[in-house]
């Protein structure tokens, strides 16, 4: 209760071990003054902060609003499986947060489904920016932890020790909303190895939802991290994907429990008089052995409980006589003085004492965490290297055989498998099939199958496209390319004793061919029709060649035959000779002219040329009736 303003908080008290470490302190000052400016509906609103010194160990603290609805751990815990609009409500939320403090230039890196909580009036809220990145800015790691993050839900950049982005928050409410969808969370393996090996190297699996929604999901859950879009595209593109989509149905919301559980009583004083020989009883004992920790599997690197052991006190029993026993007392003390300094000495010397450290290069886990032992600070990191199997140990730093004090820190590389190499997709696109496999090769990788097929597009022995299992393999994995047999072969069509040339050579041109028309006189063929066309109809031609079309201009024309002053019907004679025509005969002044007088001229004139089947007007000379 925040007595101050009379209204219920949530505080949330940090390891205690984290009280010891100054440049934790440091950065959690930072990263709470940062936490504590946002200022979002779909953020966790940070009241105060701080460490608590009333018990003289400073433990670190966070004061927050109070959200009475609970997390979304807790309700996919009661095995809820989502409905597509109440994914996409949730993740919505979690977007308009996400985005509002990526633009404050806060990324999160611990998104989880226990960091997603729910008011009572059902909006999300994402709690606890700014700790994680104290934390791993600080090198403070939870016992047997080695990664900022809940593993689960780890990005692959956050396995591969990788610099952090808005990516990886976006990557990681990917993962959460495909839990929300199918009730599980994808490549949870039983080991901490096998989960980080199968994000890094496999693509997540989209549960089968709607198209729109899991062109989204399966976006957010890139592995490259520069594929992802930034949580405002991802926001902008689950609201398009809800279009069609009934209404979401309210989340059942867990809720926090109406009644903390009573705090365990301290134990009373003694009575004056009371008397006991025995160590007080009431003792919390924990065992802090970290290899028996129960711990969730959602939970984050700074929410371990405390784990500590408060012995009693010994009471001294006032019944018996004080003058009598200070000889006693005395000899004890000296003793106790003694032991205590043995102790201290031994302690001194055991913890200074410096031991080689053993060669676990190419071990699994399991025997390199045996052979190390418990007297260093093992910490386990991840890389990719070639000729170490997955699973084996690759280096350790320091390496084998240096001296090391016992509780000193001791770092160990497992390996992920082979080196990954991005696969070289725009630069292979249009490149020779010979060039592509060179380029291939030169990066590590190898030719898988090769499938040729028509491109209207790309040209013959040029890679159309490139198929990979994932944007990035390990090396000597395949790479299948497409490749162009070129533009598919245009059949020429047939032609008929009415095919329009206009048309026909129209739809040769729309195929992918050239036309090249002549026109040329032809005795056989009438004016307008094909006299040839090559290659002919009914053959197979290569996009871009050239057709040859013939077209008739008729029969050849011949000259008008040499007429004045010959008779009419030499005249008659000379045309039907040439294939001409007579036509009308005039007079001089223009009416019908006598049949009986000489031919005085034609039109056309002669010796211009006509072709066969024309007419041609005959003019004759006024010779008189008695002519």
């Amino acid at each position: 209760m925040d007595t101050s303003l009379n209204r219920k908080v949530a505080v949330k008290v940090l390891h205690r071990q984290l009280s010891s470490d100054p440049k934790f302190l440091e950065r959690f000052r930072s990263e709470a003054q940062a936490a504590a400016a946002l200022s979002h509906p779909n953020v966790m609103a940070v009241h105060d902060w701080g460490d608590d010194t009333a018990t003289g160990e400073g433990v670190p603290f966070l004061v927050m609003e109070l959200l009475a609805g609970g997390s979304l751990r807790a309700m996919l815990d009661t095995d809820l499986v989502f409905s597509p609009s109440q994914a996409i409500q949730t993740g919505l939320d979690a977007c308009r947060g996400l985005n509002y403090a990526h633009g404050q230039d806060l990324v999160h890196r611990d998104i989880t489904p226990a960091n997603l909580l729910f008011g009572s009036d059902g909006r999300l809220h994402i709690a606890d920016f700014g700790l994680a990145k104290a934390l791993a800015e600080s090198g403070w790691t939870e016992p047997g932890k080695d990664l900022v993050g809940t593993a689960r839900y780890a990005s692959p950049e956050q396995a591969q020790g990788l610099r952090l982005t808005p990516a990886s928050d976006v990557y990681s409410l990917g993962l959460i909303l495909v839990e929300a969808l199918s009730g599980s969370v994808p490549f949870s393996a039983d080991t901490l190895l096998g989960t980080l090996t199968a994000r890094v190297e496999s693509d997540v699996p989209i549960p089968d939802v709607p198209d729109k929604l899991a062109q989204v999901l399966r976006a957010m859950t890139q592995r490259d991290p520069d594929a992802r879009p930034t949580a405002n595209q991802a926001g902008v593109a689950l609201l398009k994907s809800a279009e069609g989509l009934p209404r979401p149905a309210a989340l059942p919301l867990v809720g926090l429990p109406e009644e903390a559980p009573e705090a365990r009583s301290a134990p009373k004083p003694a009575a004056a008089g009371e008397t006991s020989g025995d160590l007080d009883e009431t003792m919390v004992e924990v065992d802090i052995s970290h290899d028996e920790v129960s711990v969730d599997p959602d939970i984050t690197v700074h929410e371990v409980a405390d784990q500590t052991q408060i012995a009693g006190t010994p009471v001294v029993s006032p019944a018996e006589d004080p003058v009598r026993r200070w000889p006693w007392l005395l000899i004890s003390v000296v003793a106790i003085a003694g032991a205590a300094w043995w102790a201290y000495g031994q302690f001194t010397d055991a913890a200074l004492a410096s031991q080689p450290v053993p060669d676990v290069v190419g071990q699994s886990r399991e025997e390199a965490l045996a052979t190390l032992g418990d007297q260093w600070e093992v910490i386990e990191k991840f890389d990719r290297v070639s000729g170490v199997d997955v699973g084996q140990v690759i280096r350790t730093d320091p390496p084998a055989d240096t001296l090391l004090e016992e509780g000193e820190p001791l770092s160990y590389w497992i390996s992920l498998g082979l080196p990954l190499v991005r696969v070289p997709e725009d630069d292979l696109l249009g490149r020779s099939q010979a060039q592509a496999e060179i380029t291939l090769t030169e990066l590590g990788l190898t030719v898988g199958d090769v499938d040729v097929v028509n491109s209207e597009d790309v040209g013959e022995g040029n890679v159309i496209a490139v198929e990979a299992d994932a944007l990035e393999l390990p090396l000597g994995d395949p790479v299948n390319l497409i490749v162009s047999l070129g533009p598919q072969s245009r059949v020429i069509p047939n032609i008929g004793p009415i095919t329009d040339v206009d048309e026909y050579i129209a739809n040769l041109e729309l195929a992918g061919l050239g036309v090249n028309r002549l026109d040329e006189y032809n005795d056989e063929v009438p004016l307008g029709q094909f006299v040839s066309i090559d290659p002919p109809p009914g053959t197979a031609a290569d996009k871009g060649s050239t057709v040859v079309a013939i077209v008739s201009l008729g029969p050849v024309p011949v000259p008008v035959p040499a007429t004045s002053g010959r008779p009419l019907g030499d005249v008659l004679d000379a045309l039907e000779a040439v294939g001409l025509l007579a036509g009308d005969l005039l007079g001089p002044n223009g009416d019908v002219g006598n049949a009986r007088c000489p031919v005085v001229g034609t039109d056309p004139p002669q010796g211009e040329e006509l072709q066969p089947g024309n007419s041609v007007v005959i003019f004759l000379s006024d010779c008189g009736d008695g002519e």
